[in-house]
């Protein structure tokens, strides 16, 4: 059986801090890497388009993840935590980060 893929960006800008790898995203998928304990296949990926939301992961079968910590990661591994993608529209209009 195919293992799910977990892409996690860690892209890095110049002079900015609006990026993933500005923001630890290379921790988490070391930490993926070791809570996953071969469970799905670590991917470090190039931009998947929400910067200003990072750290971000994809993971198959559930989408995008925004905002990444280490306490979203055994559910993005298990595939029980939905995107969260969804929410951002309602940060924005609460006055959340945009």
């Amino acid at each position: 059986m195919k293992k799910p893929r977990v892409f996690v960006c860690v892209n890095r800008r110049d002079a900015s801090d609006a990026s993933c790898g500005a923001r630890g995203s290379v921790q988490l998928a070391d930490a993926i890497e070791r809570m996953a304990e071969g469970r799905v296949e670590v991917r470090r990926s190039k931009c998947l388009g929400f910067c200003a939301y990072g750290p971000n992961i994809r993971r198959d079968g559930s989408g995008i993840h925004v905002m990444v910590d280490e306490a979203d990661i055994p559910g993005i591994i298990d595939g029980s935590k939905e995107s969260n993608i969804g929410e951002l529209d309602a940060m924005a209009g609460q006055g959340g980060v945009v």
